[in-house]
């Protein structure tokens, strides 16, 4: 009798439960995100807190970035106990669901993540900004501002013995050519050779009148190796408008076989000017930039080694080059070139 009484007392309690607690939800989870390469990262060993019917529960993920938990059907909030971080963000997760039927997933991705930046560590910063400061005093004396009838671009020495690189379009059919290194330093150049397929042109100076002037360190890439990287952080010195030795930054957006693209702003009178990496080399000629509607646009670089065959080949046309006249005076309005390059077509800085 009383065994019969136990049978009954349970399944009383199990209906009770039954009634209490509805069918459960098998839910799965899986956290997931995307990086800048479009590739799929799960996100292991994380973290994540369901509250249910007032009822909350933890799971945390597998190696695959996935788990599964038994849910009551009803709103239930999704929050993550700390953020994941991916490609210098952090992504956190607090978003509300409605659970039903028998079976249901949950992703959690960049779509209904709280994104965040990681800040820099402020030595990490400060040691960049020193090393673009030390870049600055270092290289500056190696750029130029090249004045032509047409208006004015930007130089930069290649070696000791007074030749420059520059983009063919500053020098043109201009039968008048000079290089101005400072405020009261301006000599005449002359063209030793120029290819306007690739944009580059080849000067030569008497450097003896300028004492301060020093070659920009070039860089050379070895067997498959490319100058630069997407992401990398360039900059460059030049002579943009009225202004000269004007130090810009920026990052690199696009790596072609010839020109390499990115976010520097060039504005007209950079065209030639040198672009460096972050190890302070020249790795292009700034030489157009394209105007947005809302921003500055994308700004298109030549490679170094579109300009490296034009000065190998015509290195040896330097040699015994007669001094060319030095002038030595105050910039004035009134000087052959003083006017800013136009820009046209495709915005040639």
């Amino acid at each position: 009798m009383k065994r019969y009484l136990s049978v009954v007392l349970f399944g009383l309690l199990s209906a009770l439960a039954t009634l209490a607690h509805p069918n459960l939800v098998k839910v799965r989870l899986r956290v997931i995100l995307v990086d800048q390469e479009l590739s799929q990262k799960p996100v292991p060993f994380f973290l994540v807190s369901l509250k249910c019917a007032g009822k909350a529960t933890e799971v945390k993920t597998s190696l695959e970035g996935t788990a599964e938990a038994q849910l009551p059907p009803g709103r239930c909030a999704v929050s993550s106990e700390k953020p994941a971080e991916l490609g210098g963000k952090r992504f956190s997760w607090n978003i509300q669901v409605s659970l039903s039927g028998g079976e249901q997933n949950i992703d959690l991705t960049n779509d209904n993540a709280k994104v965040e930046e990681i800040p820099a560590p402020a030595s990490a910063a400060k040691a960049a900004s020193n090393d673009l400061t030390e870049h600055f005093k270092r290289l500056k004396n190696t750029v130029v501002t090249v004045r032509s009838e047409s208006g004015h671009g930007t130089g930069f020495f290649v070696d000791a013995k007074g030749l420059i690189l520059t983009n063919q379009h500053v020098v043109g059919n201009s039968e008048y050519l000079a290089v101005q290194f400072d405020r009261t330093h301006k000599i005449a150049a002359k063209l030793i050779a120029a290819d306007p397929q690739k944009d580059v042109a080849l000067l030569s100076v008497n450097i003896a009148a300028l004492p301060n002037a020093s070659p920009a360190p070039l860089y050379r890439a070895g067997a498959g190796r490319t100058p630069v990287q997407e992401g990398e952080r360039v900059f460059t010195i030049g002579s943009p408008l009225s202004l000269d030795k004007i130090i810009t930054t920026g990052i690199v957006s696009k790596v072609e076989p010839h020109t390499i693209m990115s976010d520097i702003n060039i504005n007209p009178g950079n065209s030639g000017g040198p672009l460096f990496n972050g190890a302070g080399q020249v790795i292009g000629l700034t030489t157009f930039g394209t105007r947005g509607e809302d921003g500055p646009g994308v700004s298109g670089i030549v490679r170094i080694e579109e300009a490296l065959a034009l000065l190998e080949q015509n290195r040896a046309k330097a040699t015994g080059t007669p001094p060319l006249q030095y002038r030595s005076f105050h910039t004035s309005p009134g000087l052959p070139g003083a006017g800013g390059e136009a820009p046209a077509g495709r915005a040639r800085a």
